[in-house]
């Protein structure tokens, strides 16, 4: 049987999974400087986990600024992509960010991720630009 919740990071254990998932997925995976992965926003923002069968197998960061709020450090752990895990986990914080009157996400997306944001509702409002040498283009979506 698979168990699978997903919640507001709220305790050690929580933070200690989620950092390392965003390590096998960032500095690992995608190359990205660990002092670039990590960073002061990584202190206020509110973290969310999505934990199947005792393991985190999802994250992501909100920086919230007043109704609008930036999500950001998307991971899904690799043997769980494709599941709509991460569908499920955007799902959460949008409501999330909804119950504390924030109108609006904006997202910095990884191109090789925008098709996921565009499934998800978010429209494109930049042009490609590059952060950790990785192309991205700016999303947002309306709450």
């Amino acid at each position: 049987m698979v168990f699978m919740e997903i919640k507001l990071a709220d305790n050690q254990k929580d933070f200690f999974a989620l950092i390392q998932l965003r390590r096998d997925v960032f500095v690992n995976e995608q190359k990205v400087d660990i002092n670039i992965e990590m960073d002061d926003y990584d202190l206020t923002a509110l973290h969310f986990v999505v934990w199947e069968n005792r393991q985190v197998v999802a994250t992501c960061r909100l920086v919230v600024n007043e109704f609008q709020a930036k999500l950001g450090r998307m991971a899904i752990a690799l043997p769980f992509r494709h599941r709509k895990i991460g569908s499920l986990l955007l799902a959460y914080v949008e409501n999330y960010a909804r119950e504390n009157a924030i109108k609006k996400i904006i997202v910095a997306a990884q191109i090789q991720a925008l098709d996921f944001y565009l499934y998800n509702h978010y429209l494109e409002t930049s042009e490609i630009f590059y952060e950790a040498n990785i192309a991205h283009k700016m999303v947002e979506k309306i709450l």
